[in-house]
């Protein structure tokens, strides 16, 4: 729950972000300097909760596999195929991604 929680944080953050980036060129001076805080707060409130979230999910993962080890081998069937498996390979390039992007934000003058 609190994974799910955390990537729909994420998920909200990173748009806005985006959003307040490209609001940066079309208001005035004065405004600039308030949205380009305002993007970079989000974009690493975005990275915080993406880490989190990730973490989260790893360790719940993990412990589904080791929880499968131990059913397989009580239960005497082997046949089954666990592993960390593509969803968190893109999770943890979807997080390379994110800090990317919140670099290129607070370089935003």
């Amino acid at each position: 729950m609190a994974t799910q929680a955390f990537i729909t944080i994420c998920c909200i953050l990173a748009p806005l972000s985006a959003i307040s980036v490209l609001l940066i060129t079309l208001v005035n001076e004065n405004l600039k300097k308030s949205i380009s805080l305002v993007a970079k707060v989000l974009a690493i409130a975005s990275v915080i909760s993406r880490i989190i979230g990730i973490g989260l999910e790893i360790n719940i993962v993990v412990n589904a596999i080791k929880y499968m080890d131990t059913v397989e081998n009580m239960v005497g069937i082997n046949n089954w195929n666990t592993s960390m498996g593509v969803s968190c390979i893109l999770v943890i390039v979807a997080l390379a991604l994110n800090l990317v992007g919140a670099v290129l934000t607070l370089m935003i003058k």
